[in-house]
């Protein structure tokens, strides 16, 4: 997902970080520039984690959005190679990504997003 500007301004703005997802989608929804759909997909798709800053959610929201283009089951070889052939994802969050992707195999995206730890 390609987030607004005003979405990306409350982020690194407005946000009181440390924040867990339940306290970002309660300020995304006081916030009633930010756009529906983004409030929408924020609360489906989020990981349901404690961010440290926006950078980190940021960086959530790019890992989620690409795990949808993977076949599954997968294992995490092939999860750190298809995240090297996506150059619209900052290569620092690839690195990231690899590094703190456990050894196994994942039978969704969620089943990924579960085994990360922030």
């Amino acid at each position: 997902m390609t987030l607004s500007e005003v979405s990306l301004e409350h982020l690194q703005k407005h946000i009181v970080y440390p924040a867990t997802k339940k306290e970002i989608i309660e300020a995304c929804n006081t916030m009633m520039d930010v756009p529906k759909k983004e409030k929408e997909w924020f609360e489906k798709n989020l990981p349901d984690w404690t961010y440290r800053n926006a950078d980190e959610v940021i960086r959530a929201i790019e890992i989620v959005e690409h795990l949808g283009h993977v076949s599954y089951p997968t294992t995490r070889k092939e999860l750190v190679e298809a995240c090297d052939n996506m150059t619209d994802v900052p290569e620092a969050y690839r690195e990231w990504f690899e590094r703190n992707l456990p050894e196994r195999t994942f039978g969704d995206p969620e089943d990924v997003i579960r085994s990360f730890k922030l």
